[in-house]
């Protein structure tokens, strides 16, 4: 097979009752180029990236499943960062407590507003990492990274960080 073949996997989203396209496209360096209908972005070959759920949300999953990343669409939106960042906390904190930062402000790679911050455990280790980008049209997209452990947390930042680089809405 050629090497920049590219994988098609249709999924059925069962709640709709239509087929969602997702387009994996392997990478000379290990790593798979995501393509859904509403974004893009690359992780480590070899994760499962998971169906989107009715709300938007999609897991992608280590084979070990101790860590993993998430993707979270939202339509076009005026709300403020700190809106957004409040009301991101209140379902992360729903899910597992935990002391948070306050979100910094940036511009991504591909040019799109963003704010970034972390949750540590009730150990202090920060376990969890946030990422929100707005297109200037309105659309968010959440992403979001699990570390399992202090032993993996240099190898999933470092795959977070290019997530995030690489992230583009379609």
């Amino acid at each position: 097979m050629l090497r920049n073949t590219l994988i098609t996997l249709s999924l059925l989203v069962s709640s709709f009752g239509f087929a969602e396209e997702i387009a994996v496209k392997p990478l000379k360096d290990g790593h798979v180029l995501v393509e859904t209908p509403g974004y893009s972005f690359e992780v480590p070959k070899g994760w499962t990236v998971g169906k989107e759920t009715p709300w938007g949300a999609r897991d992608i999953n280590a084979k070990d499943k101790a860590s993993s990343f998430g993707a979270m669409t939202a339509d076009a939106t005026t709300a403020t960062w700190d809106s957004l960042y409040r009301v991101s906390l209140g379902f992360i904190m729903r899910e597992e407590r935990g002391t948070a930062t306050e979100y910094r402000k940036f511009k991504t790679g591909k040019g799109y507003e963003a704010i970034a911050f972390e949750v540590a455990n009730k150990e202090g280790f920060v376990s969890r990492r946030y990422v929100l980008l707005k297109h200037n049209d309105g659309r968010a997209l959440a992403l979001s990274v699990k570390i399992d452990s202090k032993a993996n947390e240099a190898m999933m930042v470092k795959s977070f960080d290019r997530m995030v680089k690489t992230a583009s809405f379609r």
